[in-house]
């Protein structure tokens, strides 16, 4: 097998002491499969093999990718020591007692190999980084607590918490205040404490007042002239493509025969086409005008205007169908 291959690396490719851990880590392979009476899955086994080639050649972040994997595939404790060391190789030496941890857990009662597991975990753990958070005050419901994006237990606050070297950021999110972030270095072997606590209260923000619903509409009387204007002028165009769409309908009932809609000369398909598109232009510009006129007489009845002795209000009503409009008023 691969895995016994491994087992004879020499110093020069990795130190001496990876060596030893390999041959470990391969033992604890054989033992589980002589244990459980089976051998890895060929998936399991091919990408177990794939990162032992990777590691031997000093590829720790590929080999470890491979060895999660494996582990996916078919959870070997052997498969958790390989990807503990390629953590430890990288300096993630948390994640590699965690790994080894759980390595130990799963190695099968008076495995020979459980005491070598069980030393390198009591050597991780000098190693390892602690991070211990408390917040100064409770904390209000619904709060937050982050380690580089991903939510912290708020029971395991004010505990150590092993974590691998190096920057990490932490973010509390409580409601109504701003969010607050730190920032900590955490070197091997040393235990950090970090007192924290919500940010700045959010300024509450101030309702937006309705308009009094009878405030009329304030403005220049300008303005109503021109949209009524654009709507007499809309109603105009309509009136023009109106005639223009009768005419063409005329030439259709000269060329085509209108019973059976059927249309044989070039003249009277032409007719058709571009009276159908009168037609539709003809409708779009009454509605269009129709509304520019409603539109120009609300803005001139509805401008404030100095109060009058004797002067009643002024209101635009459309009837129920739509069919008729009523002006009303003193002007």
């Amino acid at each position: 097998m691969k895995a016994i291959q491994t087992a004879t690396l020499s110093c020069p490719r990795l130190p001496c002491r990876w060596t030893l851990v390999f041959a470990l880590a391969v033992a604890s392979v054989l033992g589980e499969r002589s244990a459980q009476g089976g051998d890895l899955s060929p998936q399991a086994d091919r990408l177990f093999s794939e990162g032992l080639d990777l590691a031997r050649v000093g590829d720790c972040a590929r080999a470890r990718e491979k060895f999660a994997q494996s582990y996916a595939a078919d959870p070997a404790p052997g498969t958790l020591i390989n990807w503990a060391l390629c953590e430890e190789k990288l300096g993630r030496v948390a994640t590699a007692l965690g790994l080894l941890r759980l390595a130990d857990d799963r190695l099968p009662a008076g495995h020979p190999k459980i005491s070598g597991v069980k030393n390198e975990v009591a050597a991780l753990r000098k190693r390892v980084p602690y991070l211990r958070m408390h917040p100064l005050r409770p904390l209000p419901a619904g709060t937050a607590v982050l380690k580089d994006g991903v939510q912290v237990e708020l029971s395991s606050l004010d505990q150590q918490q092993p974590t691998d070297p190096g920057a990490h950021v932490i973010e509390v999110n409580a409601p109504g205040h701003e969010v607050r972030r730190y920032e900590v270095v955490l070197s091997e072997g040393r235990t950090v404490d970090l007192a924290f606590e919500p940010g700045s209260p959010r300024e509450p923000t101030a309702p937006v007042s309705p308009a009094p619903a009878d405030r009329r509409a304030e403005g220049h009387p300008f303005l109503g002239w021109v949209i009524g204007g654009a709507g007499v002028l809309a109603i105009g165009v309509g009136s023009v493509t109106g005639l223009m769409a009768i005419s063409r309908w005329n030439e259709v009932q000269q060329y085509c025969d209108v019973s059976v809609k059927t249309c044989t000369s070039e003249q009277g398909n032409e007719a058709s086409s571009s009276g159908r598109s009168l037609a539709t232009v003809s409708t779009i510009s009454f509605v269009a005008g129709g509304v520019g006129l409603l539109g120009g007489a609300y803005l001139l009845l509805t401008v404030q205007r100095p109060a009058t002795p004797g002067a009643t209000g002024s209101f635009v009503a459309v009837s129920p169908n739509g069919q008729g409009i009523q002006f009303s008023g003193a002007f």
